[in-house]
C-alpha cells in the first residue's frame, strides 16, 4: 500500500456529495437548468410554458407549464438520481424520441439549489408542493390549482460557492439562457411561450408555424428572405428554412440544426449547409438556417454527452450528403443566377440530361434521382478531397512586420489613389503605399478610444430617425455596449420590445448604413467575445472596422490628403487595431535596384 493511500484511506462518498459532483456534469450554468426544465415540460405534453428569470438565473429560474403534471408518488421519485419515465431497458435507448431520459436533471438541480416543485396531475385540481434545499427534502404540502407543473430554482450553487464564483457576468449568463429559450421556441413553433428577465418581457410568442416564429424571434422582415426546405428520402426527412443572401451575417450564431426536434451541434452537418453557400459568401460570412432532420433514432447515438447536445451518426456521410443535396435544391434559383458559381455535383444533370424531381412530405413520394446522383448522396464511402479540405480549420492570416524608418509623419508630395483601394504618396526618399481601409480604421479606433475617457462626441442628427429591431441575443449585446456607443456618437432610445430608434450617428459615418453598421458592431462583439479585451476596446475596434471607408470607395484628392494627415497624427500609424500593416514604404534605393540602376 502506498503512503498516500495509507494517509488518505479510500472511503465511500456520502450521497449528498455524490449528487453535487454529478451535478457538475449536467448543470454547468443557469442556462443548463433552463434547458433541462424546458425539455421536461415539453416531454410532459405542455403547449404553454412561461420562463421567469431573475439576476441571470442566479437568484431564480422559474418554469411554469400546463403539462400532464406529476402525482405525489412521482414527485417523491423525481429528484432521485436515474429516476426516469423514458427507459425500462437498454434497447429503449435506440428508439428514444423524447428529450430528457437519463433521470439526472432534477436530482442534479436539487443538489445545488433551493428547489420548489408544485405539480397537479391532469384532470385534477389538487396536487402537492415539495421543497428541497441542497438535495434534502424539507417541506411537503398540499397545492391546489390547474393541472401542470411550476418549478422554481432559487439561489443556484448556493452550497457550491466555487461554481457560483466562476459564473460569467450577468449579461453573458443571460445570453446563454436566452439562447436556450430560442432553441426550444424554434423547435416547437406550436408552443405558446413567454420569457421574461428581471420583470422585462424578452419573448412573448403565440403558437403558430415556423416561418412566423422565425420572424417573431429575429426580425419581422426575415420571413421574406427564407427559402423553404421540405423533403424526404427513404427513412430521412429534412424540413425548415434557409435564409437567402440577405440574411448572411458576419458572425456565427444564427444556425440552428435540430435532430428529431432536439437542438444539436455537429460540425460536419453544419458544414453540409455551409458548403452549398461556398462561392456565394465570403469565408468569414455565415448563412441563416433553421433545419430539423428526422432520422431513425436507432441510427443515432445521443448518449455521447451529458447535455445530449453532441450526437454520433451511424452513417454520417450519407446524412451529410442528404442535407447538402436538399439545401442546394432549396437555393437552386440563387445558385444558378450567382456569377462564377458551380453547383454541387449532386445537382447537375447526368450526361444524358436525365430529369429528376424533389418530392415533399406532402406528396408522400420519394424523389426520382439519377443513379449516379444517388450514389453520390448515399454512398457512405464517398468523401471528396474538397470536402476534406473544407472541414479543416482555416489558417490564420500571416503576421506582417514593418520597420518604420522614422517616427515622424511623412511629408507627402504628389498623392493619388490606386484602384480605389490604396493611396500612393511621394515622399523625399521614395514612395509609400497606404491601405485606405485600415488607415481609416486606425483613425476611427483612436478617436473612439479617446472619446471613452472624455465627454460624449457630438452626434450627427438624422433627418429621418431609423427604427431597428433586434433578435433577443443581439438586443442583449446592444444593452451591454450601448454606453460606449453613446460615447462615440450613436444616439438611441428604446422603441418598445427589442426595437430602438436611432436618432443620431457619429459624424464620420456615411449615411444610409446606420442600421447595418450597428448590427455589424454586434456581430463583431459576438465574434470576439472569448477574447479578454475590455468591452470598450471591442466596441472601438468594431466601429472602426465597420465604419471605415472600404476598398473600392473612390476618394477625392482632398479626402486622400486628409486621411493621410489624420493617420500620421495617430499614436500607431503603422498597424490597424487587428495588427495588419497600414503602410508599405519603398525607398528610392529599392526601386533603383529593381530597375538595375546600380
Amino acid at each position: 500500500m502506498s503512503n498516500s493511500t495509507a494517509k488518505n484511506p479510500i472511503i465511500i462518498l456520502p450521497d449528498v456529495l455524490v449528487d453535487q459532483i454529478a451535478a457538475g456534469e449536467v448543470i454547468q450554468r443557469p442556462a443548463s437548468v433552463v434547458k433541462e426544465l424546458l425539455e421536461n415540460s415539453i416531454d410532459a405534453g405542455a403547449n404553454r410554458i412561461e420562463v421567469v428569470i431573475k439576476n441571470a438565473g442566479k437568484d431564480l429560474i422559474r418554469i411554469v407549464d400546463n403539462g400532464i403534471g406529476m402525482s405525489s408518488e412521482a414527485l417523491s421519485l423525481a429528484t432521485q438520481r436515474h429516476a426516469t419515465s423514458k427507459i425500462r431497458e437498454l434497447k429503449d435507448l435506440e428508439r428514444l424520441n423524447s428529450y430528457g431520459f437519463r433521470g439526472e436533471a432534477l436530482a442534479s438541480i436539487a443538489a445545488v439549489s433551493q428547489l420548489e416543485i408544485a405539480s397537479i396531475p391532469a384532470q385534477e385540481n389538487q396536487g402537492e408542493r415539495r421543497i428541497w434545499s441542497g438535495g434534502k427534502l424539507e417541506t411537503v404540502e398540499a397545492f391546489g390549482g390547474k393541472s401542470g407543473t411550476d418549478i422554481a430554482v432559487k439561489n443556484l450553487f448556493f452550497n457550491t460557492p466555487a461554481r457560483r464564483k466562476f459564473l460569467k457576468g450577468k449579461p453573458t449568463e443571460t445570453r446563454h439562457i436566452t439562447e436556450q429559450v430560442v432553441r426550444v421556441a424554434l423547435s416547437n413553433p406550436e408552443l405558446r411561450l413567454k420569457y421574461s428577465n428581471d420583470k422585462k418581457t424578452i419573448l412573448d410568442l403565440p403558437s403558430g408555424d415556423l416561418k412566423a416564429r422565425i420572424g417573431a424571434i429575429f426580425q419581422k422582415n426575415y420571413s421574406q428572405y427564407l427559402q423553404e426546405v421540405n423533403n424526404k428520402y427513404q427513412a430521412m426527412s429534412l424540413d425548415g428554412y434557409v435564409g437567402n443572401l440577405n440574411l448572411v451575417r458576419k458572425s456565427k450564431g444564427e444556425q440552428y440544426l435540430f435532430l428529431n426536434g432536439r437542438y444539436i451541434q455537429n460540425r460536419l452537418m453544419n458544414s453540409a449547409v455551409f458548403s452549398v453557400f461556398r462561392g456565394l459568401v465570403k469565408r468569414s460570412e455565415y448563412p441563416f438556417f433553421v433545419l430539423n432532420l428526422q432520422i431513425d433514432p436507432a441510427e443515432v447515438d445521443v448518449n455521447v454527452h451529458p447535455t445530449k447536445i453532441e450526437v454520433k451518426f451511424a452513417d454520417e456521410w450519407r446524412v451529410y450528403n442528404f442535407i447538402k443535396m436538399f439545401v442546394a435544391e432549396a437555393l437552386r434559383d440563387i445558385i444558378q443566377t450567382a456569377p462564377s458559381f458551380s453547383p454541387p455535383v449532386a445537382l447537375q444533370d447526368s450526361p444524358k440530361n436525365a430529369q429528376f424531381t424533389i418530392s415533399s412530405h406532402r406528396s408522400g413520394k420519394n424523389p426520382r434521382l439519377p443513379e449516379e446522383t444517388q450514389r453520390l448522396m448515399f454512398d457512405s464511402n464517398y468523401q471528396s478531397q474538397k470536402e476534406t479540405d473544407y472541414l479543416q480549420k482555416a489558417q490564420n492570416f500571416p503576421e506582417y512586420f514593418l520597420e518604420a524608418q522614422s517616427d515622424a509623419p511623412f511629408e507627402c508630395g504628389n498623392i493619388w489613389q490606386i484602384h480605389n483601394k490604396y493611396i500612393c504618396a511621394e515622399i523625399r526618399n521614395g514612395i509609400v503605399i497606404i491601405d485606405q481601409h485600415v488607415a481609416h480604421e486606425r483613425v476611427l479606433y483612436e478617436k473612439a478610444m479617446q472619446s471613452f475617457s472624455e465627454t460624449e462626441v457630438p452626434a450627427q442628427q438624422l433627418l429621418f430617425p431609423v427604427v431597428i429591431e433586434f433578435s433577443p441575443e443581439d438586443y442583449s449585446i446592444l444593452l451591454d455596449v450601448l454606453p460606449f456607443m453613446k460615447k462615440i456618437g450613436f444616439q438611441m432610445r428604446n422603441f418598445g420590445g427589442r426595437s430602438v430608434v436611432l436618432e443620431g450617428v457619429p459624424g464620420e459615418m456615411r449615411s444610409g448604413e446606420e442600421g447595418k453598421i450597428i448590427k455589424q458592431i454586434i456581430d463583431y462583439t459576438k465574434e470576439y467575445a472569448m477574447q479578454n479585451d475590455p468591452v470598450q476596446e471591442k466596441v472601438a475596434a468594431a466601429y472602426a472596422c465597420k465604419g471605415a471607408v472600404k476598398a473600392g470607395d473612390p476618394l477625392t484628392k482632398e479626402e486622400l490628403q486628409a486621411l493621410v494627415d489624420q493617420l500620421f497624427a495617430t499614436e500607431e500609424p503603422y498597424f490597424c487595431p487587428h495588427g495588419r500593416p497600414i503602410v508599405v514604404n519603398y525607398s528610392l534605393d529599392e526601386i533603383d535596384k529593381r530597375f538595375e540602376r546600380t
